[in-house]
């Protein structure tokens, strides 16, 4: 009688059906604890292409958020300066109201009018000049600035018809600012905060889409971390029971 040796087919099987358990189960233990559903190629490859675009695309988003956001700010700086050159062209104002009343002044008050309004003059016409955000002039009319703000040039408050004709520049240039400021103020909430809203509502509706795409599913992945941990146990379970058979068997063709 021929002695043979026969491989025990179901044992290599359970072994098969471990090593899987195995590797599913470290796969939700990575999934677990890094929040990715899709940490390589071999998890989705479809799925991580399109992740990463998404992901390209939101990081452009949040370039272009920032350039708004900046162009916001100097905006809003701008706003600022004309506010002051405003506070400025009324301080100018109230001096020539004061030196407009013929027969009231003397040359002593007459000479402190246009002393104080040559002050507030000099600073205005400084601001406007000087005026820059980053390095850019905002107000002088060259390429890149926001607006044009003229001079504000002879302003005569020697006498009182002389100051009545220098209300009248004051009033022009008021007017200008207040235009200006209207401008500012329009693209700024109508056209940049417009922008960055909408940008906004995209970024996030790309952060959720990615997200649905790659982001664990805690609860689902944890339902599989606990079949796989249950398999794994009931493997090695019938492992161990098949190896005491086996050693059973041995024991007995050895006694």
């Amino acid at each position: 009688m021929g002695l043979g040796i026969k491989v025990d087919m179901s044992a290599l099987d359970l072994v098969r059906r471990l090593n899987a358990s195995e590797l599913a189960l470290y796969s939700s233990m990575e999934k677990l604890s890094s929040g990715l559903k899709i940490n390589r190629a071999s998890d989705g490859p479809a799925v991580l292409v399109i992740s990463e675009r998404l992901r390209s695309q939101i990081a452009s988003l949040g370039v272009d958020l920032e350039n708004l956001s900046a162009q916001q700010q100097e905006y809003g700086y701008a706003s600022s300066v004309v506010m002051d050159l405003r506070a400025d062209l009324l301080e100018v104002r109230s001096e020539a109201l004061g030196a407009a009343h013929e027969g009231y002044n003397d040359p002593a008050m007459q000479g402190a009018y246009e002393a104080a309004a040559q002050a507030a003059v000099d600073s205005y016409n400084h601001i406007a000049s000087t005026a820059e955000y980053n390095g850019q002039k905002l107000f002088d009319g060259s390429e890149g600035s926001l607006a044009t703000i003229r001079r504000l040039d002879g302003i005569d408050l020697s006498s009182a018809s002389a100051a009545e004709a220098s209300l009248e520049a004051i009033d022009r240039a008021a007017g200008e600012l207040d235009r200006i400021q209207i401008d500012l103020g329009a693209k700024q909430k109508n056209e940049l905060e417009a922008q960055q809203r909408s940008l906004a509502i995209t970024q996030q509706n790309l952060m959720a889409a990615e997200s649905g795409l790659r982001d664990t599913d805690y609860a689902l992945e944890y339902t599989n971390f606990i079949v796989e941990a249950m398999r794994m146990r009931a493997g090695v379970a019938l492992w161990a029971h098949s190896r005491i058979a086996a050693q059973s068997v041995l024991s007995l063709l050895g006694s």
